[in-house]
């Protein structure tokens, strides 16, 4: 598993307690990081025609690994 700065470990631990607000240690830098390590994906929350589709952030397992290791 690849080592992670602290900031990408405490992004990691929010998204993992359901907070994906974006801000904090979440820039956009990290959560690709973290996305391109395959440690946390979006997920698809709701789609109207008339309105912009949404999403959230999720662990990947891989991602809750990462965390259980922690």
């Amino acid at each position: 598993m690849p080592n992670l700065l602290p900031s990408e470990m405490e992004c990691l631990r929010r998204i993992g307690r359901g907070d994906t607000n974006g801000d904090g240690p979440c820039t956009d830098v990290v959560l690709r990081r973290l996305a391109d390590l395959g440690l946390i994906e979006r997920v698809p929350t709701g789609c109207l025609p008339l309105e912009m589709p949404r999403s959230a952030l999720r662990l990947t397992p891989t991602g809750q690994a990462m965390l259980r290791r922690a």
